[in-house]
């Protein structure tokens, strides 16, 4: 009786641990790109392309058809692909766990690896739930979306907006707004987990020329992308003109807004979702990618990665990131908020040896608490750091300016600043940007593992980017029409390809009717 107990507890363990370890979603790495054909590149990706001088080669051919034909005929959905690593996630169509065997007679697959369990479930409920809250709990705010109070920022006074300008002059980075240089010409992509209200205020739909949402391609979740703030914080931190109380630091850029993020979950699909959502800011021309999303924990310990994959290229999010400075983009992301934490150091992929890794700093222009220390070998990490302590940012949430807190918004901070630097010299390649970021330092002679090159001085830059190339006259770019109302319910009259008026930007081609031009934002 006892064998017999023990023969049941030995079953209902094993039990367990399938349950426990079951996916539902694979990352599949095919072995060629059989029959593909070059990807959609927009005339203005072209472009980019072409001032670089940036062949195509096989990254830029899509994921094999003929492989993606064979997986749905065996019973797959396509969750995610990318044509960059050649890989592509699948499910099946019930959600039910997929059997390794599923995969042992694919010739075409190389191999596989799991990046999500059983039990995340994108429904229409908890997109709904989320949308009504702020964060989902202080471990997401701290790790995920980089806010490291973990609780609601309190709000500026009306009397405190002069000071809102700090986070700008302490990088000296008014030596290129206060001159007419403000980002005009750029296309940043933000990628991130969500907009609040970035459809109808100001500070934030200002120069939003388009979205998508990598977790519903079909745009029916419109909840879910204007539900959680912490991508409109982020945003508004470049966008916002100053009449608003925020000095934006790229305030005439254009921007196309990404959801990557799943915030409920941490799950490594959302570092497949990060990729995908880099090569459609490829596809569409963005010069820059503003990211405040870093990867280690899963909710699942099975998938963590571990500080020897840093600077190896072998995690999926950093070797993207790789490729997508490899195409012309200058990709800035936040370091991360761990500081105090068992982890300590960096997030993915932010340990990218061509990603600008923004650290934080405080009121002091010390290292912030929080701010993620990398390493100064075999290169350094972070590149540099900027305010991310008490930064003045829309919260879309309380409908004010408030204090915010983390790397997140020392990301777009230096970014904003780097798109500007770029519509004074647009001759610069992202190269020569990074380069002139990190000479430009503090610590440039004596870089740190806390805070890399230190604190970049952009007067600094724009002197020296002006020896590099002829600048641009910032009386010669031409600049956008001022709308005059500070809360809009929209921001620009948008339709389909087929000439249809929509209420709100529609997934994957659009024509924004703005000042009486149309635009053709993406076709495919």
């Amino acid at each position: 009786m006892k064998r017999l107990r023990l023969y049941i507890l030995l079953a209902a363990m094993a039990i367990t641990i399938i349950d426990m370890t079951a996916a539902n979603r694979y990352r599949l790495y095919l072995k060629d790109k059989a029959g593909s054909q070059y990807c959609a590149l927009s005339e203005r990706a072209m472009q980019r392309r072409l001032r670089q001088g940036i062949e195509l080669d096989s990254t830029d051919l899509e994921v094999s058809p003929t492989y993606i034909n064979r997986l749905r005929k065996l019973g797959f959905n396509i969750v995610s692909k990318s044509r960059w690593l050649n890989t592509v996630v699948v499910e099946r169509q019930d959600g039910s766990a997929i059997s390794l065997e599923s995969f042992k007679h694919l010739s075409f697959v190389v191999r596989h690896e799991p990046v999500e369990g059983l039990g995340y479930e994108y429904d229409a409920l908890t997109q709904t739930a989320m949308s009504q809250t702020r964060h989902t709990s202080k471990r997401e705010a701290e790790r995920k979306l980089g806010d490291a109070s973990g609780t609601s920022t309190p709000r500026l006074s009306p009397s405190s907006v002069p000071n809102n300008k700090l986070p700008l002059t302490e990088v000296h980075g008014d030596a290129l707004i206060d001159n007419g240089y403000r980002g005009q010409g750029m296309l940043i992509a933000v990628l991130d987990g969500g907009f609040m209200n970035a459809n109808t205020v100001y500070n934030l739909c200002r120069n939003v020329i388009g979205w998508y949402d990598m977790y519903d391609p079909e745009g029916n979740t419109y909840e879910m992308f204007y539900g959680e703030d912490h991508g409109a914080m982020c945003l508004s931190v470049m966008t916002s003109d100053s009449t608003t109380g925020i000095w934006g630091t790229a305030p005439d850029a254009e921007y196309f807004l990404i959801r990557t993020e799943y915030s409920l979950t941490e799950c490594p699909i959302e570092e497949d979702m990060w990729v995908a959502g880099a090569e459609m800011a490829d596809s569409i021309g963005a010069d820059l990618i503003s990211s405040s999303l870093g990867y280690y924990e899963f909710d699942n310990s099975a998938f963590n990665h571990t500080q020897s994959d840093l600077t190896q290229g072998t995690v999926f999010i950093s070797r993207g990131a790789a490729i997508a400075a490899s195409k012309g983009m200058l990709i800035c992301n936040a370091a991360g908020n761990e500081g105090q934490t068992a982890w300590g150091t960096i997030d993915f992929p932010s340990d990218a040896e061509d990603v600008l890794s923004v650290g934080a700093t405080d009121a002091w222009l010390n290292p912030s608490y929080f701010s993620s220390p990398g390493f100064t070998s075999p290169y350094v990490k972070p590149d540099v750091c900027c305010r991310g302590s008490a930064v003045p940012a829309y919260d879309p949430y309380l409908g004010d300016i408030s204090a915010v807190y983390g790397t997140s918004f020392a990301c777009p901070l230096l970014c904003g600043l780097c798109a500007s630097l770029w519509s004074a010299v647009p001759s610069l390649t992202p190269a020569q940007i990074r380069t002139l970021v990190r000479e430009s330092g503090s610590l440039a002679d004596n870089p740190t593992a806390q805070m890399g090159y230190g604190i970049p001085d952009f007067s600094v830059i724009l002197e020296r980017a002006f020896e590099i190339a002829e600048p641009k006259d910032p009386d010669a770019i031409s600049q956008p029409q001022v709308i005059e109302k500070r809360n809009v319910t929209d921001c620009g009259q948008w339709y389909d390809m087929q000439g249809r008026r929509v209420g709100k930007p529609v997934r994957k081609s659009m024509i924004l009717i703005q000042n009486g031009t149309k635009k053709v934002l993406l076709a495919k």
